[in-house]
């Protein structure tokens, strides 16, 4: 009986012995577990140590994959030239670029896109009233859509071919053209190819001030404005002095400055050329391109469509005579270009576009295309009357 009691005191013990030790490991593991300095916590901080080294690697990894491709396109691609200033172009709805440091004014690729240079004119539109009130410089694009038509049309007289010798003595660029000229043309060629158009002057070049030019502003620089009822830039020779290899200045200068170069714009601006002036021609009338002009296109007579009053007026004068959103093509003032004249020893003689403001025109039928290509040797690329301006053109 005793020895059974003895036994089952002793049982007791150990059983409260060893509860009392579960109780201190179970909390002895909780805290190694579960406290501040637990394994769980000591296994989380790990994981997401893990996952900052993988994120890292990742990154590394990447930028290395990003160098490598960046130098193999280099090394496949070291033909190919991509203009840094054409990057930043947008379109239109219909595919027109809108190059930076300008804004859509209104018009559709078919009836002419119309831009300008100051923000606050972007979607105003593009009827002559609203022209009026128009604060920026203002260009219109032509479209070329096949490089094989991108060329000029000589011989052209009334509005259709015909054989009259003296209009194929023309050429662009001239065989006696400085380099500066040669690459112009061959950029603004490529450009029109890869870009499928141009810019034109939506008016013929005015000047800033408030001011009419006469023959006492020979040599006076006037700041160039693209704008409707601005005075008209005349007075101003193709270039300034008959030496081909000094300073050009003149129009030829005066157009390229105007944004050649300019920080915020990604063209460049030029005397218009034949090829573009024959451009222009085509999108005004299709038919242009095979000669199957009606006598009353635009293109073929100038009759009612431009200032023939004897009288100079300001650019952009009248609604009538815009056609495709552009201004004066016919009438006002005759407009240099860069085609040159070869032939007869005219070695400085260039063509110049339109026909002018004199009354003895205005009921004669006078083509847009500008029978004043037939120049002789007083329209010398140096002289400067009041019946000759330019007009700007723009390349991307």
């Amino acid at each position: 009986m005793n020895s059974k009691k003895e036994n089952r005191g002793i049982t007791l013990i150990t059983l409260a012995v060893t509860i009392v030790v579960i109780l201190i490991l179970a909390g002895v593991t909780l805290d190694v577990t579960l406290g501040e300095n637990g394994i769980l916590n000591k296994s989380k901080e790990a994981a997401d140590r893990m996952n900052n080294l993988v994120k890292e690697d990742e990154t590394e990894l990447n930028e290395l994959l990003n160098e490598l491709n960046e130098t193999m396109d280099s090394n496949w691609n070291s033909n190919i030239e991509i203009p840094e200033e054409n990057l930043d172009l947008t379109y239109t709805e219909d595919g027109v670029p809108i190059p930076a440091g300008f804004y859509y004014v209104g018009g559709t690729k078919s009836e002419g896109v119309v831009i300008s240079d100051n923000v606050e004119d972007k979607n105003k539109g593009i009827n002559h009233e609203i022209a009026k009130i128009l604060l920026g410089n203002q260009f219109v694009w032509i479209p070329v859509e096949n490089k094989s038509e991108f060329k000029r049309y000589n011989n052209y007289f009334d509005g259709s071919l015909n054989s009259f010798d003296v209009l194929t003595i023309s050429e662009e660029p001239s065989s006696y053209a400085t380099e500066e000229e040669r690459r112009e043309y061959s950029d603004m060629i490529q450009s029109v190819y890869n870009n499928k158009g141009f810019y034109i002057g939506r008016y013929e070049a005015g000047i800033k001030s408030n001011m009419e030019r006469t023959e006492q502003s020979y040599g006076v620089d006037e700041e160039v404005v693209i704008k409707q009822g601005a005075y008209v830039y005349n007075y101003i020779g193709w270039a300034d002095t008959e030496e081909t290899t000094n300073q050009l200045g003149g129009a030829v200068q005066k157009s390229r400055e105007m944004y050649t170069g300019k920080k915020g714009y990604n063209v460049k601006s030029c005397l218009v050329y034949g090829v573009q002036w024959d451009a222009i021609m085509a999108f005004i009338d299709p038919k242009y391109k095979t000669s199957t002009c009606s006598s009353t296109s635009f293109v073929a007579t100038s009759r009612g469509k431009g200032n023939f009053t004897g009288k100079l007026a300001v650019t952009g004068s009248n609604s009538n005579y815009s056609i495709k959103n552009i201004y004066d093509l016919g009438g006002n003032v005759m407009e240099w270009t860069m085609e040159t004249r070869t032939g007869f020893g005219m070695t400085n003689c260039r063509f110049y576009r339109g026909v002018q403001f004199t009354s003895s025109a205005r009921d004669c039928v006078i083509p847009v295309t500008g029978i004043e290509r037939i120049v002789d040797s007083g329209q010398t690329r140096y002289e400067k009357v009041g019946n000759i301006g330019f007009r700007i053109a723009l390349y991307l």
